[in-house]
């Protein structure tokens, strides 16, 4: 789990989830992944199955509606997190970010709860974060975000320079649309923000995720995305 590489899951014809460590050495393609063999068995529903929230260090984050998931695969160690304490009857949209604190070395998983429905969620959202050396969850003091996050796929997050990173934008109501990475500093837990780059600030339907590049955290296309539109398909943008 040296840095660089990355966690994938995917599910088969029988629903089974299936993990993968994609490799990026010397024998890419000739020996481009290997299968982990995972102790934990997902719900029976598609949309109960386990999102990676993040790889930081060897150690894998996975969350379900039910179950908050450490997994250590080089050594098959899993340990189960309590589940957060606040979860509203109203449909809602959650998002996690999985950091380090560099000051003391301490793990942290935060989550950010969006009550209402699609298109009009109540901004801030609830702000929880979960710390590994107390094995408890609580709520930072500071203010939640007033943007919303965007989840393009499984793990929709980046951690670097000490913050978890998720791409976002304001409200759809304010009547000016601007996209920007929302980040969570993980020492000092408040929010700041980082503006993109001015093509991609106000992109309805902004196709790219946040990744981190030898070091540096960067915007990069989903495999998805419009052919010939160099801004969403053709570019990665590198946060020097």
């Amino acid at each position: 789990m040296e840095d660089g590489h990355g966690m994938h899951m995917t599910v088969n014809d029988k629903r089974e989830e299936r993990f993968s460590l994609h490799i990026d050495d010397e024998s890419f393609p000739h020996n481009p992944y290997l299968k982990l063999d995972f102790p934990h068995r997902c719900g029976g529903y598609y949309k109960h199955y386990f999102q990676i929230v993040a790889s930081l260090n060897g150690i894998v984050c996975l969350v379900d509606p039910n179950r908050c998931i450490l997994w250590n695969p080089s050594v098959n160690r899993v340990m189960e997190l309590p589940f957060p304490f606040h979860y509203p009857d109203r449909a809602v949209l959650q998002r996690f970010g999985f950091g380090c604190d560099r000051i003391t070395n301490d793990y942290k998983l935060v989550r950010l709860l969006y009550s209402g429905r699609k298109g009009h969620y109540v901004i801030p959202p609830v702000v929880e974060t979960f710390t590994l050396s107390t094995n408890s969850w609580r709520r930072p003091a500071a203010p939640g975000p007033m943007y919303i996050t965007v989840q393009h796929s499984s793990s929709s997050q980046a951690f670097a320079s000490g913050a978890v990173h998720w791409v976002a934008h304001g409200p759809p109501e304010e009547g000016t649309f601007c996209n920007l990475i929302l980040a969570f500093d993980t020492a000092k837990e408040v929010f700041h923000e980082l503006p993109l780059p001015s093509c991609l600030a106000a992109k309805s339907n902004l196709n790219m995720t946040l990744a981190v590049l030898n070091g540096l955290l960067s915007l990069v296309p989903r495999n998805n995305g419009p052919v010939g539109d160099e801004s969403y398909s053709d570019s990665v943008w590198i946060m020097k």
